[in-house]
């Protein structure tokens, strides 16, 4: 499986946008890193709070 990786500078959520990236026909494998996320989701529906800088990034694994 090749691993494609593309950074963002902002998003919402990584996680979300994988989601509907994934929709629109992205691969497994596919990485999305994000320099700064305003509204991550954590476990359970909480919310995700990660400074500018840390790894914030999701994985498109079927």
């Amino acid at each position: 499986m090749p691993v494609r990786i593309t950074l963002v500078p902002e998003t919402g959520s990584t996680n979300a946008d994988l989601a509907a990236l994934s929709a629109q026909g992205w691969e497994e494998g596919h990485w999305l890193r994000a320099e700064r996320q305003t509204a991550g989701k954590g476990r359970l529906g909480r919310q995700w709070q990660s400074q500018e800088g840390n790894l914030q990034a999701s994985t498109l694994i079927r």
